[in-house]
């Protein structure tokens, strides 16, 4: 499968790919900038039937590819939140996160 990026800068790392089944697959990784926690990551699920959605919203024509739309949009994507863009298309994405917690704050008084 090929997987495109929509961020690697610093801690955070997002990409998108398209699944066997034509569902777009969208998935992160924080790793140190989510409060409280040293490991952040997620996915979010948008089923096939939903994708031409994403692709109008994308302004995409017959034939382009939708995986380099939405590299070429990544950052105005972020900006708004992945989950949250879908969402104002109208779509109920599946969605999944984890959460490593991260050290527990020293209480020791130096």
């Amino acid at each position: 499968m090929r997987t495109v990026t929509l961020r690697d800068r610093g801690a955070l790392h997002v990409w998108a790919t398209m699944t066997t089944d034509g569902a777009l697959l969208i998935q992160g990784q924080d790793l140190g900038g989510y409060p409280g926690a040293s490991e952040y990551e997620y996915a979010i699920r948008v089923a096939s039937a939903d994708v031409p959605t994403v692709r109008a919203a994308l302004d995409a024509a017959d034939g382009d590819d939708l995986l380099s739309l939405l590299e070429d949009a990544g950052d105005a994507i972020l900006r708004r939140g992945e989950r949250a863009w879908i969402e104002s298309l109208g779509i109920t994405a599946g969605f999944w996160s984890r959460i490593e917690p991260g050290e527990a704050p020293s209480t020791e008084i130096v």
